[in-house]
Formats: structure tokens, sequence, C-alpha cells
């Protein structure tokens, strides 16, 4: 016997300033507005990808504690001046930056040197202040992407060169997030549940789309569940997900168990461009002339790192989605 759950109201916004908003959603089932909003918080705070500054290497600097001539602030100041920087990166990382600047002034974000594949979106940072003519401040920094906050001993490379410093990694774009539920009436009843979610972004990503993105990662991670696949030894029929969860079509269909064969096959004739991968990667596959995931699974790792724009995370994509097909690079 199916009873079905009542389901709540589209999300509104109640209130938007800057980059924060906050979202009502309204009719939740007695009980889902805690479930619903605990799930969110915690996937809006450690899920979602960004970019940050991963390390800086200062001129005439070996050590976060030592002192730098004509500049006022500490070393150790300027590290935690430079974890307020916000930025967005496009294409993979790591990606280098630079700074160079002389005399008498006030050094921001925005005197930071980028290349075109990053933006810096918190210009105004304070950075350091250079109090004599002759005053110089070089920087070079690493900036990678990740996800949620990584403390810099997960970051720390095996060698580290002199003078190069290792920051904490906010690569969240989530500045904050709460979230109430009070009781609504929903016809008889008055135990219904009103969701109110608050979100503030640092700005490299709007609140109304970070919500969208959690909640297609909260989608995936339920979905193994909704298309979980069943054999029967009997011989009757095993229920598969005729794409999985790596491709874009949903349907299901019914098979034989004596077609497992000719369902491997089909997962492996499925095309390049309907497999879950980036734009970017699917373009690079075609132009090599990999047109199927048993095309892909016929190359070697060390020949796809060769192509432009196939580096290490590309290839981690590419090897877990075949995975999830049933098969590997050759």
């Amino acid at each position: 016997m199916f009873i079905p759950i009542n389901l709540p109201q589209q999300p509104k916004i109640v209130k938007k300033q800057g980059n924060l908003s906050i979202f009502e959603i309204k009719g939740y089932h007695p009980g889902y507005g805690l479930t619903i909003g605990n799930a969110l918080r915690r996937t809006l705070l450690d899920s979602l990808p960004g970019a940050a500054i991963i390390s800086a290497k200062i001129d005439g600097v070996n050590h976060e504690f030592a002192t730098l001539p004509h500049v006022m602030e500490s070393v150790v100041q300027i590290i935690l001046s430079l974890k307020q920087i916000r930025l967005k990166m496009y294409g993979e990382g790591p990606q280098k930056m630079t700074l160079d600047v002389r005399g008498i002034r006030q050094v921001t974000a925005a005197d930071i040197k980028t290349p075109s594949s990053i933006e810096i979106t918190t210009p105004n940072v304070p950075i350091a202040t250079l109090t004599h003519k002759n005053a110089r401040l070089t920087i070079e920094f690493e900036v990678d992407s990740g996800l949620g906050y990584v403390p810099a001993e997960k970051i720390q490379k095996e060698k580290l060169a002199v003078g190069l410093m290792v920051l904490d990694a906010i690569f969240t774009p989530i500045k904050r997030v709460n979230f109430s539920v009070e009781q609504m009436r929903v016809g008889e009843h008055t135990d219904y549940d009103l969701l109110r979610l608050e979100i503030e972004t640092d700005g490299t990503m709007t609140p109304e789309d970070a919500l969208k993105q959690v909640s297609a990662i909260l989608v995936d991670q339920f979905k193994i569940f909704s298309e979980f696949e069943s054999e029967q030894k009997d011989g009757k029929s095993i229920k598969i997900a005729k794409v999985k969860k790596n491709i874009k079509d949903k349907d299901k269909e019914t098979v034989k168990i004596e077609d497992k064969k000719t369902i491997k096959q089909d997962l492996a004739n499925i095309k390049i461009e309907d497999l879950k991968l980036s734009t970017k990667i699917i373009s690079v596959l075609q132009e090599a002339g990999i047109k199927t995931a048993a095309g892909l699974a016929q190359r070697k790792a060390e020949t796809l790192v060769e192509l432009p724009g196939i580096g290490a995370r590309s290839l981690q994509d590419i090897k877990r989605v075949l995975g999830r097909l049933g098969l590997t690079l050759k």
C-alpha cells in the first residue's frame, strides 16, 4: 500500500540583499522541514566547488614569522589577508598569479596580476601597506580548486621550496547558511512545516545557484537507492537503469538474465556525449576520435593525459564514469 507524501510548494525568495537571500518553502510534511534543512545546510557548507589561494612565496621571506623592510604588516597578517581573497578559476588547476609592487602605497588584491582563466571577485581586499619609496613586495601565488574548507596540513606538499607557505584554503563560496522551521496550516492539518533558509555567498556564486547545485547533489546521492538493481536468479528478469547514474536518459527497461552480455555491450557503446563528463572533456575526446565509452576504454591513461586539456582531475572523472559502466581504461 502506497500513501503519497505531500510535496512542498516551490521555494520563494522573501528577502534579497547583495549576496544574501532568504528562501521560504511552505507545506513540508511534518518533520521534513528539519530533515531537509539539515541536509541542505551541511551540503551547502562542504560540497560546493570553488577556488582559493593554496600557497604563497614572498620574496625575501623564508618563514611566516619573518618581517619585511618598509612593510607595515607582518608576514602573518599578510597571509591572513590573502585568505580573504575570493576568486573564480576557469579550467583546471593549479594556476599561478603574481604580485610585484613598489613605493609608498596601499597594496590590494586588485594589484595581483592574473591569467585570463582567473578572476578576482574581491579586488578591494587590503594585503599590505608599503611605507617607503624603496619598499617592494613580490609574491607568487598558487591557486587551485576544491570543496569546502581544507586546512594547510592537508594541502602540504611532500617537499616545499624554501619560502613557500601553504595556506588554509577556503574553497566554499558559502559565507553563512542558517535555517529555521515553523509549523503552518495545510488544509485541516496545523503541524506541517515551513522551512526558512538563509544563504549568504562570497559573490563567486549567487545564493540561488548555490541552492540549485546542492539540490542536484542531494538528488544524485539519493538516486542510487531508487535505481538500485535487483537480480533474480530464478530466471525471471532483472531490472537495470538503462543509462545508470552517469547517463542523461533516466528511463528503465526489463531484460532477461541471459541478455546480460548484451546489456554490457549496449553500455559500452554509449556515445561520449551521453556520459556525465564536462563539455570540455567531451570536446577533447571527440577531437581525438573517441566516439563511444567502448572506444574510450581502449585508451591508456598515459595516452589520455597527453591530450590538451586532460589533466589528472579530468582523468579521475573519466575513470569514475567508466567504472560505473563496469569499464576501465586499457
